[in-house]
Parts: C-alpha cells; structure tokens; sequence
C-alpha cells in the first residue's frame, strides 16, 4: 500500500496544484476534492483518522462534495448537508474574496476575481479552489 506521504506528493498534490491552475474545471476540481477525501484512507490508526476528520478545515464539505460528484445527489445520512447534488458542485463563478473561501453576505465577491468551480448549495457559495489550497496545506503538514 502507498504511504500518506506518498499519497499527498503523487495524488493529492498534483491534483490540487492541476486545478489551481485551471480553476473553472469541473474534472480538476472534482479529482482533487476526491483525492483530498481519500487522504483519510492512508492515515494509519483509528485515532489518527479521527483526529484528521475533526481538524482537517473542510473535511465534512469536502467529503460531502466528493460523495455527491460520486453518487450524484447525497442521501439523508449526510444530515444538513443532504440533496446536495453534483449539479451543485459545477458551478462556474468569481472566486470567493475571503481566504476561508467564502463570499460577501450578498453572495458577490471582487470583480477582479477570477471564474473559478463553486459549490452553491441552499443559498452558500463555496470558493472549492480555495477549500482544497485549505485542506492541502494541513494535509502536507500532518503527511511530513
């Protein structure tokens, strides 16, 4: 089996990077988001895997828009976040102003921002260029 350090450097990594670089890309964005929520496949120990579940910023979106790109639209067992669909997770729009990913109350960003993919589920935008910078910078640190 491949390491967690391998896992982030040969998939995680260059997934991430390949969708920074083309931001409006549903399959880039969709196979990073996808990489990102495997990681957790790769971390040896139960308690390992909770602990990264719990601290990883964006775990519980992240598993929830890699499971609705699966499975097209998510079922109750993902609580508030269940309907989602994976039509949701293809939206094309400005990138989110903030560093968390998120955008103005009003839902408007800069308009210097450049188009990115976005979640828009119930009313909430989700910059998910930035959700996956996020996650893969904690990522690489607990990988090292």
């Amino acid at each position: 089996m491949m390491s967690a350090p391998d896992y982030v450097s040969q998939i995680c990594k260059p997934n991430v990077i390949e969708f920074c670089e083309s931001p409006t890309s549903v399959h880039r964005a969709w196979s990073a988001l996808i990489s990102l929520y495997h990681y957790k496949d790769y971390i040896v120990g139960q308690s390992e895997q909770k602990r990264f579940k719990s601290e990883c910023p964006g775990f519980k979106l992240i598993r929830a828009v890699a499971n609705a790109a699966k499975h097209a639209r998510l079922d109750k067992t993902h609580g508030e976040l269940s309907g989602m669909a994976a039509s949701d997770v293809a939206k094309i729009g400005p990138g989110a102003p903030f560093s968390d990913g998120t955008y103005y109350s009003d839902g408007t960003s800069h308009t210097d921002d450049l188009d990115v993919v976005r979640l828009e589920y119930k009313d909430e935008l989700i910059d998910l260029r930035q959700l996956c910078q996020q996650a893969i910078r904690y990522i690489e640190i607990q990988a090292s």
